[in-house]
């Protein structure tokens, strides 16, 4: 039986999701499961752009209930584990490098969401990346790295 939001919980969640508390330890903290806890979120438009890599490893062990861990900031790294340098970029980069490189991509909208197609199949970003990759490897340009996919 679902269980009805109070103004306490959802307030809670703000707090606790701005501090950078995982979605696992916040449900385990209200006795809520970790996918009611995940709907609430984006129900009540608590969710942001969260940068995982800063967050250091939260238990819901009893051992750890009383103490506080402070997430450690992690810098971007500028080079590869080869010595190569970065490049970050945007979503939008990549897609629009792929769509002037490639006549065998597209996007297409569903519901008002893009859909990438890539050989008339649809595929995921992470494989759009990777095909932009391939280009650039074969014109011996540095790959992107995509935040949201390379990480």
């Amino acid at each position: 039986m679902k269980k009805v939001w109070n103004a306490t919980e959802i307030e809670y969640i703000k707090e606790a999701y701005a501090q950078g508390k995982r979605e696992k330890l916040i449900a385990h903290e209200l006795g809520r499961t970790e996918s009611s806890v995940s709907k609430a979120i984006t129900r009540y438009k608590i969710r942001t752009k969260r940068d995982y890599s800063i967050l250091s490893r939260q238990s819901t062990s009893k051992a750890s209930a009383g103490r506080k861990v402070k997430p450690t900031k992690v810098v971007r790294p500028q080079m590869t584990f080869n010595g190569t340098a970065c490049n970050w970029t945007s979503a939008d980069e990549v897609l629009r490098y792929l769509g002037e490189k490639s006549s065998q991509f597209e996007i297409r909208y569903r519901n008002f969401t893009p859909v990438y197609i890539f050989q008339n199949r649809e595929v995921s970003l992470a494989k759009v990346l990777m095909e932009a990759n391939k280009i650039r490897l074969e014109e011996n340009q540095p790959i992107f790295h995509l935040e949201e996919v390379t990480e």
